[in-house]
């Protein structure tokens, strides 16, 4: 198995899935462009599989279920008006 560092959007909604080869490893995220990104040590050429991301808000009731071991970092935007803590939820 070979491991690479791959790069890929995320929305800025509470909950969302995106495809990435099976057992990656997220590492970090971070904005760019105003644009939301996750990081993560892939095997390029694993399956796909759908992974979940949580991207939750300060002040925001934290939903059942997500464990703070997956916690992958904070992300602020508008001057850190708003902040945004990114948790990876696993693969579904």
């Amino acid at each position: 198995m070979r491991t690479v560092i791959y790069k890929y959007p995320l929305r800025r909604l509470l909950e969302q899935t995106i495809l990435m080869p099976a057992l990656a490893r997220p590492l970090s995220v971070a904005i760019v462009d105003g644009e939301f990104f996750v990081w993560a040590a892939v095997d390029p050429d694993a399956r796909n599989v759908a992974r979940r991301f949580f991207i939750w808000p300060t002040g925001v009731t934290f939903p059942e279920g997500i464990s703070d071991d997956r916690f992958l970092g904070t992300i602020t935007t508008q001057e850190g008006l708003r902040v945004w803590h990114i948790f990876d939820g696993g693969e579904m």
